[in-house]
């Protein structure tokens, strides 16, 4: 029986390992313009349970990239907070993208990274939407197509530059598409997307931003989506576990066999 019990606790530990902790950045961002200038706050939590490393924030805004300061490990229930002034250059009033990238590593040095998408207005309060959006969430290992869907709701027609934005363990090779969409009509824009690399089982917001202009204010639609990375197989943690139980059936087996014969 010690023999049993030794055995039988070594499988409840590997099955502990193989069941692989995770980490999660909840991020908040808030934006506040003043002038020609944004002042961009950052809030990541590490809502994982196990460090984060080499955490630090890429923001791209109006047509800009501007890098946040980088810190070597964010530990579980840690909070990442960075905050920045950044001039803007733009034209034309209205309602502007905000992306924001969380770049991260795991304690092998593991590359991941997580998006967050909103807008800020410059120099108006609000923006009247003139374009409504669905993009639909995609599943695949390898590869697939997200399709986004725009509906031009006024009686006008729209020239819409669409952007998808990915993390960077997925590859978009055609990421911008320009349209015009007829008044009331709705448009479909496909981006095909390539794992890069993935993890299977990952699940990934991805947005797509489009952007036009009306009556001299720039608008800009937001539309989130998901990206879902799987197999043919069963998922990983259903192939561990199923293992698991096989050898514990073995090894209970092989057990009684001696305590039989030892009898």
């Amino acid at each position: 029986m010690k023999k049993l019990f030794t055995s039988s606790l070594f499988l409840f530990i590997c099955a502990s390992a193989a069941f692989a902790s995770f980490i999660s950045l909840e991020t908040a961002v808030t934006s506040k313009v003043s002038g020609n200038t944004i002042e961009v706050i950052l809030e990541a939590t590490n809502a994982g349970d196990e460090a984060a490393y080499n955490v630090f924030a890429e923001v791209n805004l109006a047509g800009k990239r501007v890098l946040f300061r980088k810190i070597p490990e964010l530990d579980r229930g840690a909070v990442y907070r960075a905050s920045k002034k950044i001039r803007l250059d733009i034209e034309r009033p209205g309602s502007y993208p905000l992306v924001v990238k969380m770049h991260y590593s795991d304690a092998n040095q593991y590359p991941f990274s997580a998006l967050l998408a909103q807008t800020f207005n410059y120099k108006v309060l609000e923006v009247a939407p003139e374009l409504f959006g669905k993009l639909k969430s995609l599943a695949f290992f390898k590869k697939g197509t997200l399709a986004a869907h725009l509906k031009n709701l006024g009686g006008t027609d729209l020239q819409v530059s669409s952007r998808i934005f990915v993390p960077n363990e997925l590859t978009a090779d055609k990421p911008l598409h320009e349209s015009i969409i007829s008044k009331y009509e709705t448009a479909r824009i496909n981006f095909p997307v390539e794992n890069f690399s993935a993890l299977n089982g990952s699940n990934y917001q991805v947005y797509c931003v489009s952007q036009y202009e009306k009556d001299g204010i720039h608008a800009t639609q937001i539309i989130p989506g998901h990206v879902l990375i799987t197999t043919d197989g069963p998922p990983q943690k259903v192939r561990v576990a199923a293992i698991i139980l096989i050898l514990l059936g073995i090894i209970i087996v092989i057990s009684a066999y001696f305590l039989k014969k030892r009898k």
